[in-house]
């Protein structure tokens, strides 16, 4: 046994392990390399698919916010509606006053006084006038606050020696408008 020679079995065992680990190495190359691939693909779905989402919810947004910016549009007119219906219902509401205190004042001034203007601001009337003598004026008061219509009549000014109306006494009066009056 001793002339038995054991190299070139020994070699074809060794260049058999050489070539199964070379196949073994090219084929855990060739796994990493498709695992490699197939990681890169599967990235690049989830990266499409994940831009489509942000892409639906951008649109989403996009319609969310038109729709906002329509319903503040429509808050706005229907504010501007309102108010307009406000302003014509106080329109309405005050549609009698003047009458009624063109009639008050009709009646209420004493026949030496004579009335010069008329305006209204707010809810306040403002009167300008000449009488013979004051206490003509302090009876108009009294009248205008015992009225159903007006309301804390207050004495402005009182002239009665004034260079355009000599002889007589310049008056002016600030008197506000009752609620009930308002509120008709």
């Amino acid at each position: 046994m001793a002339n038995i020679n054991l190299l070139p079995w020994r070699e074809e065992q060794r260049e058999m392990r050489k070539k199964q680990f070379f196949y073994y190495l090219a084929s855990g190359l060739l796994g990493s390399i498709f695992l490699v691939i197939l990681g890169y693909f599967q990235l690049g779905h989830l990266i499409v698919y994940q831009q489509q989402r942000n892409q639906f919810l951008t649109n989403e947004i996009s319609e969310l916010e038109h729709k906002i910016s329509q319903v503040k549009r429509l808050e706005l007119q229907d504010i501007h509606w309102l108010n307009r219906l406000e302003a014509v219902q106080q329109l309405q509401v005050n549609r009698s006053t003047m009458p009624h205190l063109f009639k008050l004042l009709s009646i209420a001034i004493p026949d030496d006084c004579v009335l010069l203007s008329l305006s209204k601001r707010e809810e306040f009337i403002f009167l300008e006038g000449v009488s013979g003598a004051s206490a003509c004026v302090s009876i108009f008061i009294q009248y205008l606050d015992e009225s159903l219509l007006l309301q804390n009549t207050e004495l402005l000014a009182l002239n009665a020696n004034s260079m355009d109306y000599p002889g007589l006494t310049w008056f002016s009066l600030k008197s506000q408008l009752r609620e009930v009056a308002r509120d008709k």
